[in-house]
C-alpha cells in the first residue's frame, strides 16, 4: 500500500520515491485532499481541506503546490516540536524539584529499595 502512495505521489505531483519515513513532508494523500474534496462548504477555505487540519499540514502542502519552499515549513514544525519537548522536559524538572514526582514515582529511598 505505501509503495502504491510513492508511486501515486511521484506521478501526480513529483514526489520522490523514497521509503525513509520523514516528519512533516508532502505526501500523495495530504496532497491530494486539496483536489478531491467532499461536502458543500468544501471549497470555501482554499488552504485547507479538512477543518481540523495540523497547522504544519497546511503550510507545507500549501508551499509544496504553490512551488515555495516547503522544507523551510518543515524545518520550522521540526524547531516548533524541539521547543516543546525543552518546555516539557523544564517543567518536568521543575515539579520532581517541587516534590510532585514523587507521589508518582515513589521518593527516592523507596525506589532504592524497590530497585534491591
Amino acid at each position: 500500500m505505501e509503495e502504491w502512495k510513492a508511486v501515486l505521489g511521484n506521478l501526480t505531483f513529483g514526489l520522490t520515491i523514497d521509503n525513509e519515513a520523514k516528519k512533516y513532508k508532502p505526501t500523495f494523500r495530504g496532497l491530494i485532499s486539496y483536489f478531491i474534496r467532499r461536502g458543500r462548504d468544501a471549497f470555501s477555505t482554499p488552504f485547507e481541506h479538512h477543518p481540523k487540519q495540523p497547522g504544519w499540514d497546511k503550510q507545507v502542502n500549501n508551499a509544496f503546490l504553490l512551488g515555495l519552499a516547503w522544507e523551510e515549513a518543515r524545518d520550522l514544525q521540526l524547531l516548533k516540536d524541539k521547543q516543546k519537548l525543552i518546555a516539557d522536559i523544564k517543567k518536568l524538572k521543575k515539579d520532581t524539584e517541587a516534590g510532585v514526582a514523587i507521589g508518582i514515582f515513589g521518593s527516592l529511598g523507596e525506589l532504592e529499595a524497590l530497585k534491591v
